[in-house]
């Protein structure tokens, strides 16, 4: 199976389990039927729209093992909020260097 360009949630609003802090579960999120399963890694707001990178569970052709896939949180004409694959290298490298520095600040923190 190969990485497609828009999901949606198969269970509940997508925003509602991005912005969920208290889950842990598997995102399952569908393109045409074809269910994939993601692990939140992390969500970030950049000029007004909000961005979360996925790693995939479920093994994609297109998709290293160890790699994560930033998307953009869109609404669509029902007012349904999707996932979009952010192709905009500059906005996915901006996205990946604000997670690092979240994860720099937390163990900042811990220590």
């Amino acid at each position: 199976m190969k990485l497609a360009d828009v999901y949606f949630s198969t269970e509940q609003n997508v925003l509602d389990l991005l912005l969920d802090e208290e889950s842990q579960d598997v995102l399952s999120l569908s393109n045409n039927g074809q269910v994939v399963e993601f692990m939140q890694v992390a969500v970030v707001p950049y000029k007004d729209v909000i961005y979360t990178i996925l790693k995939p569970e479920t093994v994609l052709e297109d998709v290293f093992e160890d790699e994560a896939v930033v998307f953009a949180v869109k609404i669509d004409e029902d007012q349904e909020p999707y996932l979009k694959v952010e192709k905009n290298e500059e906005i996915a490298q901006y996205v990946f260097q604000e997670y690092y520095k979240m994860l720099d600040e937390l163990a900042e923190e811990e220590e």
